[in-house]
């Protein structure tokens, strides 16, 4: 498992009263390619409400090189800022 922190371009869809669903994300390597992930399945949502500002978690899988990997997106309310948190391997 990594632990990334790593801001994100993303493509979501809103509907009113419900939270953004993300459909796709853009992510820079170190190495300066760009890569763009096709969100697959949500698996889960939560909402964590930390010093009452409203955040979400998405538990997410994709298929990337034929492999499929399960990561979490987090989406910042407040800063309406997406990033990917972690990546199980």
């Amino acid at each position: 498992m990594r632990v990334l922190e790593k801001a994100v371009d993303m493509l979501s869809v809103s509907y009113i009263g419900k939270p953004p669903q993300p459909r796709k994300f853009k992510i820079r390597f170190r190495d300066g390619t760009l890569k763009t992930v096709k969100v697959d399945q949500v698996k889960r949502v939560d909402s964590v409400t930390p010093a009452g500002h409203p955040n979400f978690v998405y538990y997410c899988y994709s298929e990337v090189d034929d492999r499929i990997i399960d990561y979490e997106l987090r989406y910042f309310v407040k800063e309406m800022r997406w990033e990917l948190y972690r990546v199980y391997e």
